[in-house]
């Protein structure tokens, strides 16, 4: 029955789908060859659009040598520092809460443990860090002026991995509601081949800027250690902010 009542299509996608092999074509066969690779313009082509994962596979398919970048050289002064302000108490926190909220785009990094458990949290702008620890961002006042500094009323957040961050702060009835920048993503729509690139590369990448040599080091470090999830935290946040 559908037939029938579609013969005239039918008959259209079956004339569509006939493939035609004598076409004339004006081109000998080992014209149709490859020619010799300008490999240089084609690494410069893909360098960029910054497709090196595309310049990697086709390196693979076709072989012609891929041209590395230069890498950059680490200097003491492109490194980022591990200074912070420490809120210790409700007051402290408050108050830097409300200076943050006169600012520009904050970012955002959280500290945890092992077992998940938020161990702190790191707030930062472009000219300080602010390092809240687990027992001032339980404190009622704090979470209210937190959950108000990241609405909508408040400068905007900056994240890396904030499906993570929000997961771990929610828990504690922190919201962030006021995304304007979240680096996973970014790095994704730049590079959608791997969204699981580390922050450290792509800080070092798109900026003259490095992570210190101790966080750098994935897997050395002892993450239990209340301090090495607090550092972590803290360069975190500040390379967010860069």
């Amino acid at each position: 029955q559908n037939l029938e009542e579609n013969e005239e299509l039918a008959y259209l996608n079956a004339e569509l789908m006939t493939l035609i092999r004598d076409v004339p074509l004006e081109v000998e066969f080992n014209e149709l060859e490859n020619t010799e690779i300008n490999e240089s313009e084609i690494n410069n082509f893909l360098d960029a659009l910054e497709l090196n994962t595309l310049k990697k596979r086709l390196s693979d398919a076709v072989g012609f040598e891929v041209n590395e970048k230069e890498a950059k050289k680490t200097v003491r002064d492109s490194m980022l520092d591990l200074e912070y302000e420490t809120c210790a108490d409700e007051t402290a926190a408050l108050k830097e809460i409300e200076i943050l909220a006169k600012g520009e785009t904050i970012s955002v990094a959280e500290s945890s443990d092992q077992e998940g458990n938020l161990t702190g949290l790191a707030v930062a702008d472009s000219e300080k860090c602010y390092w809240l620890n687990a027992d001032v961002i339980q404190r009622p006042k704090v979470v209210a002026g937190l959950n108000k500094l990241f609405s909508s009323k408040g400068p905007g957040i900056a994240v890396h991995d904030g499906k993570k961050s929000y997961r771990h702060l929610s828990r504690r009835g922190i919201f962030l509601q006021n995304i304007n920048l979240d680096v996973t993503l970014a790095q994704y729509l730049l590079e959608a081949s791997d969204s699981s690139v580390p922050l450290s590369e792509i800080l070092a990448k798109h900026t003259d800027l490095y992570f210190p040599s101790e966080i750098e080091k994935e897997g050395q470090l002892n993450f239990d250690s209340e301090n090495d999830q607090l550092h972590e935290s803290i360069v975190n946040a500040k390379a967010i902010a860069k």
